[in-house]
């Protein structure tokens, strides 16, 4: 559904005294999806949001969640997010953690590569991947007594899959902890056919599913058969002269591949040293390293498989191109 007519951001404004400055003053403006959320999240209801990335959706949750928790003094523990990759927990703690700190509230994340929280620390939100989350419900279960709010994310992502029906099966467990009558459920995703039906899979029984509107254009330039590798960086070269682009994301579908189109890419390219490559086997640091070179750039290649596809956030760029 799509709440009518919504409030004005000023009217919002108004009920988010504590949170506002923090999460949307470098705005100025709410986005479609939050004036539609957070005034229901104000009021107590559990929600499913499903817009397109990069619309606003983990502002739309937490900014309003941030609110009420500081209104009502919650205690820590009472914010749960999880999200399908560590990318992604990255990128939100990132983002986040700023906000958290200048109001006053503890952020953590529990990843392979991140253990933030234990028996001794817990944080007001903690971030975190639902196999790790499994991993807490197991040896911290006493800590996620203190639950007021689950956050679901990217849930086109693994819906109809194992891990979604991991996901599935951890809710049901947080459920036996929690009373699901007593904790706020939000479920974010991605345009999706059938919201309800995905809503009530995950969620508790009693949402409501919320939709605003977001259109984005993309300009194909060409589509060939899969060309080999030499061809392949000869022509991603040729896109860049041809549209004077300064910023290209390549994926492929290997390592070994990514590897070798980005050391031609290094050969023929004016910028040797602006030519980076993305993908699993490279080391946790190796990997945020070159994100945080990526973003940097002005001018630049990074040739990545789907290790870079979601949650990283690399700025702004000119195209992708798909091997």
């Amino acid at each position: 559904m799509t709440p009518k007519p919504p409030l004005t951001d000023s009217r919002i404004r108004e009920r988010l005294p504590r949170v506002w400055e923090a999460f949307f003053s470098r705005w100025g403006r709410l986005s479609a999806i939050q004036r539609a959320a957070v005034p229901l999240i104000l009021d107590r209801r559990s929600l499913l949001l499903y817009a397109p990335t990069a619309s606003g959706k983990t502002e739309a949750v937490l900014a309003p969640l941030c609110e009420i928790a500081l209104q009502e003094s919650w205690d820590p523990g009472g914010i749960l997010y999880v999200t399908p990759t560590r990318a992604l927990v990255n990128d939100i703690f990132t983002r986040m953690d700023p906000i958290l700190r200048h109001l006053g509230l503890s952020l953590g994340r529990r990843t392979g590569d991140f253990r933030e929280v234990d028996q001794t620390r817990w944080p007001h939100l903690l971030i975190t991947t639902p196999e790790s989350l499994d991993s807490l419900l197991c040896r911290y279960p006493r800590r996620l007594l203190a639950l007021r709010a689950l956050i679901l994310d990217e849930l086109h992502l693994i819906d109809g899959t194992m891990r979604g029906d991991q996901l599935r099966g951890l809710v049901i467990r947080l459920h036996r902890l929690r009373d699901p009558s007593t904790l706020l459920h939000y479920g974010l995703s991605a345009t999706i056919p059938d919201p309800v039906r995905m809503g009530k899979r995950y969620l508790d029984a009693q949402f409501l599913a919320v939709r605003a509107p977001h259109r984005r254009v993309v300009r194909l330039l060409g589509l060939w058969p899969d060309p080999g590798d030499e061809e392949a960086a000869g022509r991603i070269l040729q896109l860049v002269q041809a549209e004077r682009f300064r910023k290209i994301l390549v994926f492929s579908n290997t390592k070994k591949r990514a590897e070798k189109i980005a050391s031609l890419l290094k050969q023929s390219w004016g910028y040797p040293h602006r030519v980076f490559v993305h993908h699993g086997r490279l080391s946790r640091r190796l990997r945020l390293d070159v994100e945080r070179a990526f973003k940097g750039a002005n001018v630049g290649i990074c040739v990545a498989t789907t290790t870079l596809e979601v949650g990283v956030d690399i700025g702004g760029i000119d195209a992708v191109c798909l091997l």
